[in-house]
């Protein structure tokens, strides 16, 4: 977002959104087909920075895959999270779903005022 904004407007914004280098759930990446067992830790890693030296939060919600899936911009229905919460440091464990299926792990890294987003899909066995 910042590069657009420095597009449009022809100036670099004071405040810069963080940077995510790498995200993973037991060491495996979003491309490298994470499986867990139900109600199993998952030892999450994310390696982030602020270009400002800001202070980072990383809001983590666990959503099962999207059933309601439609075509050219459709509404779809978005699923429950069935886990959310709000870590201070880039390096925790949360538990695996008790349900087996097809999920989502999102984090939101927050600065104060900008942020940057990623996913990983996992399956629960």
């Amino acid at each position: 977002m910042d590069v657009l904004i420095e597009k449009w407007s022809g100036q670099k914004p004071t405040n810069l959104a963080p940077d995510i280098n790498a995200f993973t759930i037991n060491s495996l990446d979003a491309y490298q087909s994470v499986k867990v067992d139900k109600r199993s830790i998952m030892e999450v890693n994310i390696d982030a920075f602020d270009p400002n030296d800001d202070k980072l939060s990383y809001h983590i919600e666990i959503v099962p895959e999207s059933t309601d899936t439609k075509a050219g911009g459709d509404f779809e229905k978005a699923p429950t999270a069935v886990f959310q919460k709000v870590f201070l440091n880039s390096e925790f464990r949360v538990k695996a779903p008790s349900k087996s299926g097809k999920y989502r792990l999102f984090v939101v890294i927050k600065d104060g005022e900008k942020g940057a987003t990623a996913n990983i899909p996992f399956l629960v066995n």
